[in-house]
C-alpha cells in the first residue's frame, strides 16, 4: 500500500459505523494488525506477522537499523491496563537481549499503567497510541520517523509514553520533548498535542522563577 491507501484504510477502520456489532469489533483488531504489517512494509522495516514461539503469540515483528523489535497491537472500547503491558513485557524480556517491544493501543492506557511500567524496570517497551499512528501517517512523517524520535525521548530520558509524567519537569527537558516529536519527525499532528501539554509547565516554571 502506498500513503494515501495506508490513510484510507486507517480511516475505514476509525469509521464508528464499521464497528456497530461485536463480531465487527473483533474483526476490527484483525483489520488493524494487517493495517501496521502494510505500514510497516511500506517503510521497509522486514514485519513478520502473527508467530507462536514456545507457545507464546505475537502479533509482529519488525527490523529498524539492524534492531529487533517486536510489536502487539490492541483495539479495544477501553483504556489498556497495566497487567496486559506486563505480559507483553514477559514475552519481550524473554528475547535476545536489545530487542525492543513495541506496544500499540488504540484506546490509550490506563492511568496507573505507565507509571507501574517504569517504576523500578528496565526500560525495554514503548507505548504508542492513535496519536503516534496519526503521526505516522501525516505529511512529511512517517512510522521511521515517528518511532525514531520515541526512541531518543525513551533514552535520553526514560519516557515511554507522550503522556507520561515526569518528577523533573524542567524547562529544558520539556523543550528537548518538544524538540524530539515536533521537529524530528516534522508531524503538525504532535505540534498542537505537545505544545497544549508543554506549555502549562513553561507557566508554572515561570511563576516560579
Amino acid at each position: 500500500m502506498n500513503k494515501y491507501q495506508l490513510r484510507h484504510e486507517f480511516e475505514r477502520l476509525n469509521d464508528p459505523s464499521t464497528r456497530t456489532t461485536p463480531m465487527a469489533r473483533r474483526q476490527r483488531g484483525y483489520h488493524f494488525d494487517a493495517f501496521l504489517y502494510s505500514l510497516l512494509d511500506a517503510e521497509g522495516l522486514k514485519p513478520s506477522t502473527n508467530y507462536r514461539p514456545d507457545g507464546e503469540e505475537i502479533d509482529e515483528s519488525f527490523i529498524l537499523d539492524g534492531r529487533f523489535f517486536l510489536l502487539e497491537a490492541k483495539w479495544h472500547g477501553k483504556p489498556m491496563p497495566a497487567s496486559a503491558i506486563y505480559s507483553f513485557k514477559g514475552k519481550v524480556d524473554g528475547k535476545l537481549i536489545g530487542t525492543i517491544g513495541l506496544f500499540v493501543s488504540m484506546s490509550g492506557y490506563g492511568p496507573e499503567t505507565v507509571g507501574a511500567l517504569i517504576r523500578g524496570k528496565e526500560l525495554n517497551i514503548l507505548l504508542f497510541d492513535a496519536i503516534d499512528i496519526e503521526s505516522a501517517l501525516a505529511d512529511g512523517c512517517s512510522f521511521r520517523e515517528t518511532l525514531e524520535a520515541r526512541l531518543r525521548t525513551a533514552a535520553q530520558y526514560g519516557i515511554v509514553h507522550r503522556d507520561q509524567k515526569t518528577e523533573d519537569a524542567s524547562r529544558w527537558k520539556a523543550e528537548q520533548f518538544v524538540d524530539s516529536f515536533l521537529f524530528d519527525c516534522g508531524s503538525k499532528v504532535y505540534s498542537d498535542q505537545i505544545i497544549r501539554e508543554i506549555e502549562p509547565l513553561k507557566q508554572i516554571e515561570q511563576k516560579e522563577a
